[in-house]
C-alpha cells in the first residue's frame, strides 16, 4: 500500500484525484514512535498532520481519555493549514507507525501546484456547513 493509499481515508483529501494524493503522498514520511511517547501535545503550535499506519494512540483533552486512534484514523490536519495550538494530546499506547506531512511541505506543495487548493477548500467548505447546520427537532 502506498502512502496515497493512506490519504484516501481523510475527509480533507477527499476531492483529490488519485494522481493528486500520489504528489500528497511524495512529500509524506512514515515516522515511529515508542509506547509512552508524545506524538502531538495540546496546546502546541500543530507542525504536522499525521494518519495512524499501525499501532494503537490514547487522545486526550484537559487530561482526559476521550479517543483511541487505530490503523485508518488520523488527526493534525487543521494544523496542514494554519498550525493553530493542538487541541488535545495524543499518546502512542503501543508502538505506532505514522504517516505524517510536515506542515511547510504540504505549503510548499499547493504553492506549486495551486488546482489542489480549491479541492481542498470544497471539503473545508463542507465541513462548516455541516458544522453550521441547525440541528432540527
Amino acid at each position: 500500500m502506498g502512502r496515497e493509499d493512506s490519504l484516501t481515508t481523510v475527509p480533507l483529501f477527499s476531492e483529490l484525484s488519485r494522481r493528486e494524493l500520489k504528489r500528497c503522498g511524495a512529500v509524506a514520511k512514515v515516522v515511529s514512535f515508542d509506547a509512552g511517547d508524545v506524538v502531538a501535545e495540546e496546546g502546541e503550535e500543530g507542525l504536522a498532520f499525521y494518519v495512524v499506519l499501525g499501532g494503537q494512540a490514547q487522545v486526550k483533552r484537559r487530561g482526559k481519555k476521550v479517543a483511541t486512534l487505530i490503523p485508518g484514523d488520523f488527526f493534525g490536519e487543521v494544523s496542514l493549514l494554519d498550525g493553530g495550538p493542538r487541541t488535545a494530546t495524543v499518546v502512542a499506547e503501543t508502538p505506532l507507525k505514522l504517516l505524517s506531512i510536515l506542515r511547510w511541505d504540504f505549503r510548499e506543495l499547493l504553492e506549486k501546484d495551486p488546482s489542489l487548493v480549491p479541492k481542498i477548500l470544497k471539503e473545508l467548505a463542507r465541513r462548516l456547513r455541516q458544522i453550521e447546520r441547525p440541528v432540527t427537532a
